[in-house]
C-alpha cells in the first residue's frame, strides 16, 4: 500500500504549539517521506478530511450539558464504488469532550482526547489509543455511504466560541481517515461545510 504524491496531491502537516512562557521558543517538525520503488505499491491509499467549519458553541454549553455539533458528508464520486477505512483520527480544541464518527447507524470511531489524539488503526493486534474506540477491522464503505461526525463541546468562556485556527480562542471538529483503494492521481477527499 502507498500514497501517490503527484503534482495535484497534497501533504498536510498540522502542528500546534502553545508557548506558555514569555520566552521565545523554536518549534521543529520533521517528516520523512520514502519513495517506493516502481511496481511495489499494489494498492493506493487516500485521505478523508471532513471539516465542520460552521461550528459555533454557545456560552451556555457545560460538561454536564454539552453542545452537540453534527455534520454529514454524503459520499461522492471521489471515492471508488467500494472502499475501506483503515485509520481514524480526530481534531478538536481545548473545550472538546468527544468526537464520534459513524456511517448510517453504525458507529466506527470515538475519541475523547482533544489534546493529543492517537491514530486509531482499524486492524487487529495494534496498539490503540486508550481514549479511542472503534472496530478492529477496516470499515467497509460504498461511494454512497454517508459519514456523520459529531463533536461534544463545553464552553466556560462566557462568550460564543466559533470555528478558527486558535486553540485558545476557537473550536474545530474535524474527522480524518485513511482509506483504500484510492485513485493514484486524486486520492484525497476534502469536505468543508
Amino acid at each position: 500500500m502507498g500514497y501517490s504524491l503527484v503534482g495535484s496531491n497534497q501533504v498536510m502537516i498540522n502542528a500546534h504549539y502553545l508557548n506558555a512562557s514569555s520566552e521565545s521558543i523554536t518549534a521543529n517538525v520533521s517528516i520523512t517521506i520514502t519513495p517506493a520503488k516502481a511496481g511495489v505499491v499494489e494498492t493506493h491509499v487516500g485521505s478523508l478530511f471532513l471539516n465542520n467549519s460552521s461550528l459555533s458553541v454557545p456560552a451556555t454549553a457545560t460538561t454536564a450539558n454539552p453542545y452537540q455539533a453534527t455534520e454529514t458528508w454524503s459520499g461522492g464520486s471521489g471515492v471508488p464504488s467500494t472502499y475501506s477505512i483503515f485509520t481514524s483520527w480526530s481534531h478538536m480544541h481545548q473545550w472538546g469532550l468527544k468526537l464520534s464518527a459513524s456511517t448510517g447507524s453504525t458507529a466506527f470511531y470515538s475519541e475523547t482526547n482533544w489534546n493529543s489524539p492517537g491514530l486509531f488503526l482499524h486492524a487487529p493486534g495494534m496498539q490503540e489509543p486508550s481514549t479511542a474506540t472503534g472496530p478492529l477491522s477496516p470499515v467497509p464503505m460504498t461511494s454512497s455511504s454517508p459519514i456523520t461526525w459529531d463533536c461534544s463541546y463545553f464552553n466556560n468562556t462566557g462568550a460564543t466560541l466559533t470555528f478558527g485556527d486558535s486553540a485558545q480562542k476557537n473550536v474545530m471538529c474535524i474527522y480524518i481517515g485513511q482509506y483504500y483503494p484510492a485513485s493514484a492521481t486524486a486520492p484525497d477527499i476534502i469536505y468543508t461545510n
